[in-house]
């Protein structure tokens, strides 16, 4: 009896869905996914309410940041596109290059504060950008913060909601005190240059008057979103300009480097066998990416004997 291959069936279905395989295939030949994973990401970046096109030119982005930081497929790609969905008309370019420097940014941002994995950020990026965009806030000075926020003990959700609360105060101030919120020419929130203007204002408080004042300003869940800022402000700023600038093509740079890796090589070959596979169908589909998977263990073991011994 002849089993239908997927490769067979694409015929029956949309072209979209015949472009999403392409680029799955495409994925499994480069070394840095799998086939079945590139076709999840995709499946992830459209339940997240990416459109089609966008999805498959964001597939190469999500792995790439996935192997870089070490983080699982389908979050990363639900993570970036919860922040591009809430930040995308603050970033310029075609839809593919918003959402690449949005994952330069998150990437680059979990490097500087060496958060333990991206599902820890990405949990913090999630419930603050709702709020980043209402006030727009500089994408730069924003996932700063929420890296130096996670880096103060503040982890995942507990650092969005923090931060939330701080720009609700900056935005609502109290009956003392309405916070001068600095803008930059282009509209967004100077969140840098407005902390700098609350410590100048705060300089001749003593250390009890100055914690009411803050309390008050941003109650209980505000205050520790904005201590730790506030009393680093330089340093939040010297942070911001390296993330602002040594985002720029960050995930390109690192894929690049990975795929010369001998790990890469090793899964190229496993992709292009299963892609062999799944066009095959039947009973032969099974061998074949049943022989993938034991030639890449084999392969796998020798590169490793190879550099033991090296190492010896």
């Amino acid at each position: 009896i002849y089993t239908l291959s997927l490769h067979d069936a694409l015929p029956i279905f949309g072209r979209g869905v015949r472009r999403a395989w392409e680029v799955g295939k495409e994925m499994a030949r480069s070394g840095l996914t799998g086939l079945n994973e590139g076709m999840n990401i995709q499946y992830a970046l459209n339940s997240a309410g990416l459109d089609a096109a966008l999805a498959r030119s964001a597939t190469p982005v999500v792995a790439g940041v996935a192997k870089l930081t070490g983080g699982a497929e389908e979050e990363v790609g639900e993570i970036l596109a919860t922040a591009y969905n809430n930040l995308g008309k603050q970033v310029t370019g075609t839809e593919a290059e918003k959402f690449s420097r949005l994952a330069d940014l998150a990437t680059k941002t979990q490097y500087k504060f060496q958060i333990r994995n991206f599902g820890q950020f990405g949990e913090t990026l999630k419930n603050a950008s709702p709020s980043i965009a209402t006030f727009n806030v500089q994408l730069e000075q924003a996932y700063t913060a929420a890296g130096m926020l996670n880096s103060a003990g503040l982890q995942s959700g507990t650092a969005g909601t923090a931060f939330n609360a701080m720009l609700r105060g900056l935005s609502k101030g109290c009956k003392e005190y309405q916070p001068q919120i600095v803008r930059a020419k282009d509209g967004t929130m100077d969140l840098v240059a407005t902390l700098r203007k609350i410590k100048s204002d705060t300089r001749f408080m003593t250390t009890d008057e100055r914690a009411q004042f803050l309390q008050t300003l941003f109650g209980d869940e505000g205050l520790k979103g904005v201590v730790p800022l506030l009393d680093k402000v330089d340093e939040f700023a010297e942070a911001t300009k390296d993330v602002a600038e040594g985002s720029k093509g960050i995930v390109d740079k690192g894929v690049a480097e990975y795929l010369q890796t001998n790990k890469a090589k090793i899964d190229r070959m496993t992709g292009s066998l299963s892609i062999l596979a799944y066009s095959l169908g039947g009973a032969f589909a099974p061998a074949v990416e049943q022989g993938a998977k034991v030639l890449a263990a084999i392969c796998q073991r020798s590169e490793e004997r190879r550099v033991g011994k090296e190492c010896r």
